[in-house]
C-alpha cells in the first residue's frame, strides 16, 4: 500500500509540478514537444489514482492479513496496456531531454519545477523512468505476496490469477516494445538500400527474419531470366534481392522483390533438375505467381535455417499506424 502511495505521489509530482508547468510555458514547450517528454503520463496517474483507490477499499486497516487485494488488479489490469505507449515513447524521451538539458533555460527550468515541488535531487529523465520500472515489479511484489498467503486465505485463488494476469500485462509490453524495435529497424534497413523500389515494407511486414549471400536463378514461365550471386532478405510477408554496390563498401542495391503471398516453397533435391538441367546443391525453390527463385546455399545447415524460416513465417500482421509512428519518431533520435 505504502509504495502505490509513493508511486501515485509521484506521478502528482511529475504531471502538476512539471508537466503542467510546461503547458503554462508555450514560448518553450508546443504540444509535441510536451508529447515527447513525458507521452501518456496523464493516463497513467489516472490509472493508478483509481487503482489507489481500490486498494484502499479493500484493505483491513485492522487487520491486514485478512485484507483480499487480488481483484483491484484483475479488474484495472486492461488499464494497464496504456504503458506500452509509455515504454516505446521512452527513447523519444530521453533523446528530448538530453538536448533540452544542455540549454541552460531549460535546465534551470526542470531544476526550479523540482525544488517547487520538494522532489529528491534527480534528473527529470530519472524520474520519468519510475512507471517503466513500476509495471515490471507488480508480478513480482504480487509473487511475494501470494508465497506469504496461507492455501486457505480467501485471496488465494483471486491472487494466483492476478499474478499470472500481471506477468501477462508485463509480456505484452515487452512484446510490443520488440515489435516497434523490429519495425524500426526494417524502416532503417530500407533507406540505406539504393534504388528501393515498391511500396514501403513496413506497410505489410513487421519482422525480418533471416538473410544471407545466396547464389539464385530467377525464372519467369520457366525461363531463366538472370543468374546471380545476391543478398537476400526475409521478411514475414516479403523477400527482398540485392546486390553489392560496387562503388561504396558494405552498401547495397535493390535489385528485386517479391510478396510472400500466393507462393509455394520447394525443396529441391541434390543432383541435375529435369525442366533446366541445372546441377543443384544445398538448393530450394520459391515459386510466385509470375515469378520463380532457385536458391542455392553454401551448405545442407543454411539451407535448412532458410527453409524452418519460410515455412513457420507469422501469419499477416501488418504494423498498425501508431506502431509505425512510433518507430519513425524514434529513428530521428539515432
Amino acid at each position: 500500500m505504502d509504495t502505490e502511495r509513493d508511486y501515485v505521489s509521484l506521478l502528482q509530482n511529475l504531471v502538476q509540478g512539471f508537466l503542467e508547468q510546461c503547458k503554462r510555458r508555450k514560448e518553450l514547450f508546443g504540444d509535441e514537444r510536451i508529447s515527447r517528454i513525458f507521452g501518456n503520463l496523464e493516463q497513467i496517474l489516472s490509472i493508478h489514482t483509481k487503482l489507489l483507490r481500490d486498494l484502499e477499499a479493500c484493505f483491513d486497516q485492522k487487520r491486514p492479513e485478512h485484507s483480499c487485494l487480488a481483484s483491484c488488479f484483475i479488474r484495472n489490469s486492461q488499464a494497464f496496456t496504456v504503458y506500452t505507449d509509455y515504454c516505446n515513447n521512452r527513447p523519444v524521451s530521453c533523446a528530448e531531454l538530453a538536448t533540452l538539458e544542455r540549454m541552460p533555460q531549460f535546465h534551470h527550468f526542470f531544476e526550479a519545477c523540482r525544488l517547487l515541488r520538494g522532489m529528491a535531487k534527480l534528473s527529470l529523465e530519472g524520474f520519468l523512468l519510475t512507471p517503466v520500472q513500476r509495471i515490471c515489479r507488480y508480478p513480482l511484489q504480487l509473487f511475494e505476496l501470494l508465497k506469504a498467503t496461507p492455501s486457505s486465505h480467501p485471496d488465494r485463488s483471486p491472487l494466483e490469477h492476478a499474478h499470472r494476469t500481471m506477468r501477462a500485462v508485463a509480456s505484452h509490453i515487452n512484446d510490443a516494445k520488440r515489435r516497434v524495435d523490429a519495425i524500426q529497424k526494417i524502416i532503417l534497413w530500407q533507406r540505406n538500400v539504393h534504388g528501393f523500389r515498391g511500396p514501403d515494407l513496413v506497410d505489410n511486414n513487421h519482422k525480418m527474419l533471416i538473410s544471407g549471400e545466396m547464389y539464385c536463378r530467377a525464372l519467369a514461365r520457366s525461363t531463366v531470366q538472370w543468374c546471380k550471386t545476391v543478398h537476400v532478405y526475409l521478411f514475414d510477408q516479403s523477400i527482398v534481392l540485392c546486390k553489392k554496390d560496387v562503388l561504396k563498401k558494405n552498401s547495397l542495391v535493390f535489385k528485386e522483390r517479391m510478396s510472400l503471398q500466393s507462393t509455394s516453397v520447394n525443396d529441391l533435391h541434390d543432383g541435375k533438375e529435369a525442366s533446366t538441367g541445372a546441377n543443384l546443391k544445398n538448393s530450394f525453390k520459391l515459386c510466385g505467381p509470375t515469378r520463380e527463385y532457385v536458391f542455392t546455399c553454401p551448405d545442407p545447415a543454411t539451407k535448412g535455417l532458410w527453409l524452418e524460416a519460410l515455412r513457420t513465417r507469422p501469419r499477416p500482421t501488418p504494423p498498425s499506424n501508431s506502431e509505425k509512428r512510433l518507430a519513425m519518431i524514434t529513428l530521428n533520435y539515432i
